[in-house]
């Protein structure tokens, strides 16, 4: 008689959920335990008929009350341990049929459980190789911490490989990628090009998303002659040449000048320093070379300067000058943040830092 009462009191929505509650608190399981990550959103992409196996991450949701709600990896029992009701079998489910099961499981405690399951976007490997500063397999999480979908691009694997060498080739990088049909697709990318179209455009959505099992190759930039580099620049050069100057001007963005401009010019037609923020002592130029290989040189600046070498040198065409932010206590605006450019400059940092 007194087993009885006692279930039909739990059995109240509100005394079940307070009884699960103290109990999350009193009695943690191992589970619960072992919370490392923040509670992440799930991805909209998972098929609603993926089996649950071992390694994969899930997300209980009980009641819909966040105190309640945890994440899980499946163990390889591919049993979750949850409150109240201890270990739940999951392996071999669909994430409805693993809510169905819990629920009912729930039901001897609580009057009308609401219980979801929801499978978080799984890690996914990619391999860096050749010329980058930490070449290596790199597993990475394609779900930011808030629970938004984050997809990594080509940049974003460089920048965690420890950004590219001088003697990268970035005109010819290449990314392997497994087909389901067993075979391998093959994608030659020049990331050059890709900078400057960002640049141009402004369009960061022309960035290259990688996937799981990608291989990245950044190769090896061949030999050039210097004196043979220095006559076909002078000879071969347009009459005009396209610049990029990015970062803390007035006017960031592409500027067209006369042949045998130089870096002040360059900084000039851009409106100048952006007065608040700048760095203005100086700024980085970033050069592709005929080889595709790449350079990038401080340039310590003084518009006083005649045309040298060391601070107000000769500009190429899809030479790229970039200008950086001052360190300050005063917060930007988010529009300042988050507009176009600077993603490009983020990019650019990204990928040339290990210069």
């Amino acid at each position: 008689m007194l087993n009885t009462y006692l279930l039909k009191i739990i059995s109240q929505p509100i005394v079940g959920m307070a009884l699960l509650t103290a109990f999350s608190i009193a009695c943690p399981s191992n589970s619960f335990a072992q919370q490392a990550q923040p509670i992440l959103a799930p991805s909209t992409q998972v098929d609603k008929n993926y089996i649950l196996g071992e390694g994969d991450r899930i997300r209980v949701n009980i009641f819909e009350v966040p105190k309640n709600t945890s994440e899980y990896i499946i163990p390889s029992s591919g049993a979750i341990n949850l409150p109240l009701i201890g270990n739940v079998l999951v392996q071999g489910l669909t994430p409805k049929q693993a809510a169905d099961k819990i629920s009912q499981k729930y039901s001897r405690f609580l009057k009308r459980p609401m219980i979801s399951v929801n499978l978080l976007a799984p890690p996914i490997n990619i391999t860096v190789a050749g010329e980058v500063t930490s070449p290596g397999v790199y597993t990475l999480n394609s779900l930011t911490d808030a629970g938004n979908h984050r997809e990594l691009t080509l940049s974003k694997v460089i920048q965690l490989a420890g950004g590219i060498k001088p003697e990268a080739n970035i005109r010819n990088i290449v990314v392997r990628r497994p087909t389901r049909s067993g075979t391998e697709q093959t994608i030659n990318i020049d990331l050059w090009k890709l900078l400057w179209n960002l640049l141009r455009n402004g369009d960061t959505n022309q960035e290259i998303i990688v996937e799981d099992g990608d291989r990245i190759v950044i190769p090896t930039a061949t030999a050039q002659n210097s004196a043979e580099v220095t006559q076909l620049a002078t000879t071969l050069s347009p009459p005009r040449v396209s610049v990029g100057v990015i970062g803390e001007v007035k006017k960031p963005g592409q500027v067209e000048l006369l042949h045998n401009s130089s870096l002040n010019q360059a900084i000039l037609a851009a409106g100048g320093f952006n007065d608040v923020r700048a760095s203005s002592s100086t700024v980085d130029l970033i050069r592709l070379n005929s080889n595709s290989s790449v350079t990038k040189h401080t340039i310590k600046i003084d518009f006083a300067a005649g045309i040298n070498d060391q601070t107000n040198p000769i500009l190429r065409n899809n030479d790229v000058v970039v200008v950086y932010r001052r360190p300050t206590r005063t917060p930007d605006s988010i529009g300042a943040l988050c507009n176009s450019i600077c993603k490009v400059l983020g990019m650019l940092r990204s990928v040339f830092t290990r210069f």
